[in-house]
């Protein structure tokens, strides 16, 4: 069983993405052999990072929290606007206060936008950042653009192309989640 942590960087009011997080969320559902856990951030009162979890004696319980989640996980899926050119926020501070229970994991990147690029400057942000934490960032992303007429507000898709790239996406994203996951567990030490 592939255990997989979607996590929704967004939380502002009218947010889109979220509709491409829970979309993704049914889509994996239907599969076999995996497990979702879905963090969204409008859930969770994460405050501006002051200290890392592992250098902490009291953090926020929303923090632990969330940890517990990203450690069990085997591979996580980031979900993120672009704002400014860059992923939200609110995203890179909850993933400041992260290291151990994030490093060497299959990431992929989901990225939204209201224009005709689909996030793309966010989601080469966020591949940077998955190498500087020490993960794997999977080479192919789900970028959605036009992001406000891609899903209703049940979490369905209304355009074809959005549908596709998602099965796309999702078909590689799991050969790529579950071949790292099983290449942790090689012993490649030296004899």
């Amino acid at each position: 069983m592939l255990n997989i942590a979607i996590v929704i960087g967004s939380v502002r009011t009218g947010r889109q993405s979220h509709k491409a997080a829970y979309f993704l969320e049914k889509k994996l559902n239907e599969r076999k052999d995996v497990s979702v856990n879905v963090i969204d951030l409008i859930k969770y009162e994460i405050p501006i990072l002051q200290e890392r979890l592992g250098r902490t004696d009291n953090p926020p319980a929303a923090v632990k929290e969330a940890a517990a989640i990203l450690d069990s996980a085997d591979a996580i899926i980031l979900v993120s606007p672009e704002y400014h050119g860059g992923m939200s926020g609110v995203l890179k501070n909850f993933l400041d206060y992260y290291t151990q229970e994030i490093t060497r994991k299959p990431i992929g990147v989901v990225t939204t936008s209201g224009g005709k690029f689909g996030g793309i400057n966010a989601s080469h942000e966020i591949q940077k950042l998955i190498l500087a934490i020490g993960s794997y960032p999977m080479p192919k992303k789900f970028l959605v653009s036009s992001v406000h007429e891609a899903f209703d507000n049940e979490f369905n898709v209304l355009k074809d192309d959005v549908a596709k790239g998602a099965e796309v996406f999702l078909d590689e994203y799991l050969w790529f989640a579950n071949t790292i996951t099983r290449g942790k567990n090689l012993d490649c030490k030296a004899a």
